[in-house]
């Protein structure tokens, strides 16, 4: 992988919508919107992973706008 360019400081986009998410001090809360409904999906982050967020559905990282990625085949 090389270095994508930092979203945030503790959130990086590998490819498409897949993410590398790290939390310093405090956890970083994310909510996925559904289009469909009024329901969200939270995901708190307190220690490093890699996360593959819905595509095509805005995602907001606590207080950062994560950009909608098209829904494409990565396998």
């Amino acid at each position: 992988m090389s270095k994508s360019k930092p979203i945030h400081q503790n959130i990086f986009n590998i490819k498409n919508n897949i993410w590398y998410a790290y939390s310093n001090d405090e956890s970083l809360h994310c909510e996925s919107q559904s289009l469909l409904t009024e329901l969200s999906d939270i995901i708190t982050i307190k220690e490093p992973m890699i996360l593959k967020l819905p595509c095509g559905r805005p995602v907001r990282c606590s207080n950062v706008q994560l950009p909608s990625t098209t829904c494409s085949d990565t396998t």
